[in-house]
């Protein structure tokens, strides 16, 4: 193995920033490792410590097929991109996609408050450099500043967006890799314990390097090569996992269609052995890679690098220390020469993924929704209500506590449910007649469910299938909201019937992209039904910031709100004796620190704000704070 170290230069930019520190919690709580059918669970919640509480009964697994769906060239900003990944900022969501086309650059997406949505804008953001060899990107925060790292063929650039990834101009560092390097490629940076670290191969030279940026990503980094002690062939996509208090890294081989594992020990810093894991039974042209332990189950999935592209799936029956299998799984979301994949992002009880599409210049939504077998699908409390599922099978219980602070923790145990001995009836009526089911007479069509107690065991349980000709039920669900870029489908499909909605559409779907009043009117077999749904506009809401610095940099030189639906708004500024020192109706004008072309010193300030949202016109809403004006 070849080994060389190379300590190059950097710059440091140095942004203010007000930080709030939050106490580490400690997540911890118990339910049975077994139920019945339709039982109702409990749990103890043993969680000290932590502010926000979320639990999912039924979420999303990684380990099932994903739901895919190619978003398209959305601001046509893509052009042949390669790597993407997620950053959600507090409520903010952004991809961030590196692109090959001339002229390289890098598509900044905003996705609103869920990876869940189609991007809502995007930006273009130049770099300096001109190699079209530009391959993977990583934004990581240290000490309240973003920075952003990306491969630009022969060198790696740092990307500075001080404290708000919406810098439309980050200032651009070459950190100036002296060593020969050809087509960087898989960038991956982390921080174990107090250091930050970064991996990357070389695809043209087949080897693999660590930068070491020590406590910061400000510092000087040192950069070592490895060589090629995995048996690569034009590396691609890598990945970093700990997987029981030892670090692995699994690496994509594009011309010998293998994987590589490097085994680093109980730390990133020791210096590591490899082997090349060979085929696995189905890999093939690989360039993408991810992972995922979730739940204790260990799941990854690889790219096929082709015009007419699929993906594959990695199966880990011992975790990623163990071994490993593969299968081609198809072209989930129409894939064409698919490059590479962004984390697997959890939100709540589903996960995300993006893969982007080198060929069509474009990329591809994957999501792992949640089943619906629970009677309640989450809980926000600390400790949640009763629950139950309502089918047999291993389900996880997750609670996640503070998500989207820095001490964010979260714990997942595993329940098994049993299924009940069951007698199925298939039943039909007519008009007005009634049927005893479900602990009632029914004259309603539906499965109800009778339950026999046992003295031991499961429960048994009499399924009634009831069907009542007299007329048609529709649903379309409860009154909700919409929001901008938002879509909301109204579903009436019943096998053979026949529709009109209230634009004379005949469609067993509707569609809904903005406010209204919707209904629905289906006919089959003689009988008839409806339902009428209302959609209201999106809740106004404002959000504040807690410090600006009015340094002429352009950088967070004014005071100002975002908003959403917002129809009205008035702000007045305050300094800490209770002096008026700035008051507009304007959100987007700001106050600059200035009173009468006077500098205000730095200090706290305080606002008191009212505005109307179009959710709720003439509805006078208030907030009120602090903030510290930065010099």
């Amino acid at each position: 193995m070849k080994k060389r170290v190379v300590i190059f230069g950097v710059s440091i930019i140095l942004w203010g920033i007000q930080s709030q520190v939050y106490g580490q919690p400690v997540v911890n709580f118990t339910l049975p490792d077994t139920s019945c059918v339709g039982a109702q669970i409990n749990i103890t919640n043993l969680t000290t410590g932590g502010i926000t509480y979320y639990w999912d009964f039924c979420s999303g697994n990684a380990n099932t097929t994903p739901v895919g769906i190619n978003i398209g060239n959305p601001g046509n900003s893509l052009n042949e991109p390669t790597y993407i990944t997620l950053v959600q900022d507090s409520i903010d969501c952004f991809s961030f996609v590196t692109n090959q086309g001339d002229p390289t650059h890098i598509t900044r997406y905003y996705h609103g408050s869920s990876f869940r949505n189609n991007p809502i804008s995007w930006t273009d953001l130049a770099t300096s450099a001109t190699s079209w060899e530009v391959e993977g990107i990583q934004i990581k925060k240290d000490n309240g500043n973003w920075y952003g790292f990306e491969n630009y063929n022969m060198t790696i650039l740092r990307l500075d967006f001080g404290p708000s990834l919406w810098n439309n101009n980050p200032a651009v560092t070459d950190l100036g890799i002296t060593t020969p390097i050809s087509v960087a490629h898989g960038l991956i940076i982390l921080k174990e314990g107090n250091t930050w670290l970064g991996f990357f191969d070389s695809a043209d030279q087949d080897e693999l390097f660590r930068l070491n940026f020590g406590t910061s990503l400000t510092n000087i980094p040192t950069l070592e090569d490895f060589g090629n002690l995995g048996g690569f062939s034009h590396p691609g996509q890598l990945i970093v996992q700990e997987e029981n208090g030892l670090w692995y890294i699994l690496v994509s081989n594009l011309n010998s269609s293998t994987i590589s594992r490097i085994n680093f020990g109980n730390s990133l810093l020791n210096t590591p052995t490899g082997s090349n894991l060979g085929n696995l039974g189905g890999v093939q042209s690989p360039v993408g890679l991810t992972y995922i332990k979730d739940c204790e189950t260990s799941t990854g999935y690889f790219t096929v690098y082709q015009s007419s592209g699929s993906m594959g799936k990695l199966i880990f029956p011992g975790g990623i220390g163990g071994s490993i299998t593969a299968q081609i799984i198809g072209n989930i979301g129409d894939l064409a020469y698919p490059h590479c994949f962004s984390e697997i992002f959890r939100q709540n009880d589903s996960l995300f993924a993006y893969i982007t599409n080198w060929e069509t210049s474009s990329f591809t939504q994957l999501s792992f929704p949640p089943c619906n077998n629970a009677s309640i699908p989450s809980s926000n409390q600390y400790t949640p209500p009763p629950f139950s599922y309502n089918q047999p099978g291993t389900y996880h219980v997750r609670l996640q506590v503070d998500a989207g602070l820095p001490d964010k923790e979260f714990l997942c145990k595993t329940i098994v449910i049993l299924s009940a001995l069951t007698y199925s009836f298939d039943t039909t009526i007519g008009c007005g007649e009634k049927y005893y089911a479900g602990g009632a007479m029914q004259s309603q069509s539906g499965t109800y469910y009778d339950t026999l107690p046992a003295t031991s065991g499961c429960d048994s349980v009499r399924i009634t299938h009831l069907m009542v000709k007299s007329r048609i039920l529709v649903n379309l669900g409860g009154n909700r909201s919409i929001c901008p870029g938002e879509q909301i489908t109204l579903n009436a499909t019943l096998a053979g019937a026949t529709y009109t909605w209230q634009n004379s559409s005949t469609d067993s779907i509707f569609l809904v992209t903005e406010p209204g009043t919707y209904w629905v009117h289906v006919n089959y077999n003689n009988c008839s039904g409806g339902d009428t749904v209302q959609i209201t506009d999106c809740p106004g809401e404002l959000w504040f910031p807690n410090a600006f610095t009015p340094n002429g940099d352009g950088l967070n030189d004014l005071f100002r709100p975002k908003g959403i639906s917002i129809t009205k708004f008035h702000m007045m500024i305050y300094s800490r004796w209770g002096q008026l020192l700035y008051e507009t109706d304007d959100m987007v004008a700001g106050w600059d620190g200035t009173v009468k072309g006077t500098i205000c010193p730095a200090d706290t300030y305080t606002f008191i704000a009212t505005y109307e949202g179009t959710d709720n016109l003439g509805e006078t809403k208030k907030k009120q704070g602090s903030f510290i004006l930065i010099r």
